[in-house]
């Protein structure tokens, strides 16, 4: 869903980054942007959190949680998640 959502935007988040640079943007138009790059930014952070999460879930237990240890900043506010979450799913097996 993330992926189909984000293929509907025919302008990638770079260019609507770029765009709010601009200083002739009226108060209407950089609000579209700054709402439609937030949607973007959250759209592509679910696309690779779950990427991850599949990556983790094909693991062993202990290379899983190693894994987690390490866990990419752009993450961090998932650890909680994935350490209760997904990573005791895998100690059953």
């Amino acid at each position: 869903m993330a992926a189909e959502g984000l293929c509907r935007y025919p302008e990638g988040l770079a260019e609507d980054l770029e765009m709010l640079k601009r200083d002739d943007l009226t108060f209407n138009k950089r609000n579209c942007y700054l709402f439609r790059s937030g949607e973007k930014e959250i759209l592509i952070f679910l696309l690779d959190f779950s990427n991850y999460v599949i990556e983790l879930l094909g693991m062993k237990f202990k290379d899983a949680k190693k894994k987690t240890q390490s866990l990419d900043k752009r993450f961090d506010s998932c650890r909680d998640y994935l350490q209760n979450q997904c990573i005791p799913l895998l100690a059953k097996d």
